[in-house]
């Protein structure tokens, strides 16, 4: 996160591209492994939290699901009446499983450190209306969810004083209704009491239900208003500060440093190395009809290692600055 938004954006792009143009179980291992690492040390417990979610689950339906209806490959583990699950299925599930969950893994990560104004230093140029409008997006639906959630609290928290107004007899509930002390609920309706113990379960759940509907009706009504109602002061702010006119300039606190340049080249030496050694054969993976590898000599080797480097080279630099920064405190 400490280079360039334009570093940053080309690692996650190149990192990214080759998880799914190396399809092999080796490199899936190794770039699922390389994104959750970066994911914990950027988010901690709430990336743990993410990772047992969708990608676990996405990786298992897709560790069932291939071998349950792809029946090719020549060796049969089991049959379950005229369905055959055979290895080479199996370890293609594998496979595709690791490169889905790296590739989630990885876009998690680009969420957490490619933000809206990062995104407009990488596009604001080239695409300014474009990127705009994505980076408004990007910014919006945190925040649309979050005043979702302020405006359900609000909603519950206005039924819990209703509901403890309703016990104090006399009372006004909030809703224009005065309860008189010592009334009959079914007085004045022609009810009997029997009735009212017959009719009063479905009575409840029927209202009940009203109530749900009444209320989540509201909540959209009201959350509508405010999005429209902040799109409005959005549009104002941006032409009271000018957007759109002509000759005006594009403020960007990023700037490219030696590091950054010695980082790029470095990434371009990378990926040129992988293409170039994909290219060749190395790092091949064919499951069907049967299961084959390229040779793990010592050129095949020399690709994993590129493609580790490649894959936990953030991680690596984050614990490095961590490490640093705690040597420099006890220093002081």
């Amino acid at each position: 996160m400490t280079y360039h938004p334009v570093i940053n954006f080309a690692y996650f792009t190149a990192v990214i591209v080759f998880a799914v143009i190396l399809f092999h179980p080796l490199a899936g291992a190794i770039s699922l492994a390389g994104a959750c690492s970066y994911a914990l040390m950027l988010n901690g417990k709430k990336a743990a939290r993410f990772m047992a979610g969708i990608p676990l689950v996405v990786m298992l339906l897709v560790l069932i699901l291939n071998p349950l209806f792809v029946h090719k490959g020549v060796s049969v583990l089991f049959m379950i009446g005229d369905i055959q699950f055979t290895k080479e299925a199996v370890v293609y599930g594998a496979s595709s499983a690791l490169m889905t969950g790296a590739v989630i893994m990885w876009f998690y990560c680009y969420g957490l450190v490619m933000t809206s104004d990062r995104f407009m230093a990488v596009f604001g140029r080239i695409a300014p209306a474009s990127s705009l409008v994505f980076s408004m997006v990007l910014r919006f639906l945190p925040r649309f969810t979050d005043q979702a959630s302020r405006i359900d609290e609000a909603q519950r928290g206005l039924l819990v004083a209703a509901a403890e107004t309703a016990h104090d007899p006399g009372a006004d509930i909030g809703m224009g209704q005065v309860a008189s002390p010592g009334a009959d609920p079914g007085a004045g309706s022609g009810e009997t009491p029997d009735d009212g113990d017959k009719t009063a379960g479905g009575t409840k759940r029927s209202t009940a239900k009203k109530d749900r509907v009444k209320r989540t009706v509201g909540q959209v009504s009201m959350l509508t208003t405010w999005a429209l109602e902040n799109s409005i002061e959005t549009a104002d702010s941006m032409r009271a500060r000018g957007y759109g006119l002509p000759g005006r300039t594009n403020y960007s606190g990023f700037k490219m440093r030696k590091k950054d340049v010695v980082m790029m080249a470095f990434l371009a030496v990378i990926c040129i190395s992988l293409a170039a050694g994909r290219a060749a054969g190395n790092m091949s993976f064919y499951a069907y009809p049967v299961i084959m590898t390229s040779v793990m000599d010592m050129r095949e080797a020399a690709m994993f290692i590129v493609y580790s480097v490649m894959c936990w080279l953030p991680a690596l630099m984050m614990a490095e600055e961590e490490m640093e920064w705690k040597r420099s405190r006890s220093r002081i």
